[in-house]
């Protein structure tokens, strides 16, 4: 709705983990390396944990874009206690057949599944989303698929990902033998308020947005709306996104921010700070933000002044050739 209004070909803050718009702030880009790191030195379990919306879905569609070439994949997702034994769904996560036979048939199977990538020189890896769910009986599965690995090679490694309730399972004692197992483990936290600045205009920059959009003002009430968890900035976003369409206004400021922020707060849904006076904005802040759109105006044309003057010249018969030439090439990027 709002996308050709601000000159964005996508949309910028959409909820579904895509990889390509991966901020790699600190925190971020200590668990990315964390993560390459345990799979490069054979890890046989890696754990990474954080409070909902942190990023760690994203951080595994990362891992697994990057590591496509090197193993063969299985992805568990929708994991909870009613599964019962997990082989049939690990079975079926690597294109196998996990259904019918025994638990001794599933996993002579399994077995064999890992012979034959072994054979053709594959490495294994099998990623466990929102693991708090599973059970003790479930991870002493994995424990004891782990010890398929042999000798100086790992056959199979294991990433698991979950709430920190999946830490709070890891340190009961009947589970010591698996917490030992785990040779990479980190806890993901939420984003400083420098670093939400930097994903919002991140974000923008990669949805092929020309300027920032957002002041500085506006992201910095976004961290303490939020808390700088990724999910909630995104739903925020969004909805400041439309806000500024339907007002056609060509920046989404503070106070646009804060009315998009405080009408989804009503709905009593989204968990926002309860503080009401992370609303309230100095004279200094609004002079700041003021001389901040100035400068924006000067650098760049706002969505009206391109309307007026320039959407024929954006949509013209030679930029639209030459980014179906750049498309037909593969070069979705710059053909966008």
């Amino acid at each position: 709705m709002y996308e050709s209004y601000y000159q964005l070909p996508i949309k910028p803050f959409s909820l579904l983990p895509d990889p390509d718009f991966l901020y790699l702030g600190p925190k971020h880009k200590m668990a990315l390396s964390l993560l390459e790191y345990g799979l490069l030195n054979q890890a046989g379990f890696i754990i990474i944990t954080g409070e909902p919306g942190t990023g760690k879905t994203t951080l595994l569609h990362k891992i697994v874009q990057e590591s496509k070439t090197q193993f063969t994949i299985g992805i568990v997702s929708n994991t909870h206690d009613a599964l019962g034994s997990l082989m049939p769904w690990i079975l079926m996560a690597f294109g196998e057949d996990g259904k019918g036979g025994d638990p001794i048939e599933l996993s002579q199977r399994f077995t064999a599944f890992l012979v034959k990538e072994e054979t053709r020189q594959h490495r294994v890896l099998l990623v466990v989303d929102e693991a708090q769910n599973l059970t003790p009986s479930m991870l002493e599965e994995l424990r004891l698929l782990s010890n398929t690995n042999s000798g100086k090679k790992q056959v199979i490694q294991i990433i698991l990902s979950g709430q920190p309730g999946l830490r709070s399972l890891l340190q009961r004692p009947d589970l010591t033998q698996f917490a030992q197992r785990v040779a990479v483990d980190y806890s993901l936290e939420p984003m400083s308020e420098d670093d939400t600045l930097a994903y919002i205009r991140h974000r923008i920059q990669i949805a092929g947005g020309a300027h920032p959009i957002f002041t500085e003002q506006a992201c910095r009430l976004m961290f303490h709306l939020t808390g700088g968890t990724p999910r909630l900035i995104n739903q925020v976003a969004d909805t400041a996104l439309a806000y500024g369409f339907a007002e056609q206004q060509p920046w989404v400021t503070a106070s646009l921010l804060g009315q998009a922020a405080q009408d989804r707060e009503k709905g009593g849904i989204l968990p926002l700070a309860e503080r009401k006076d992370v609303f309230l904005r100095s004279p200094q802040q609004e002079s700041d933000e003021q001389r901040e759109i100035e400068a924006f105006g000067k650098a760049h044309r706002t969505p009206t002044q391109s309307n007026a003057t320039g959407a024929c010249d954006i949509q013209s018969e030679e930029r639209y050739e030459r980014g179906l030439a750049l498309k037909k090439a593969g070069m979705f990027k710059p053909a966008i």
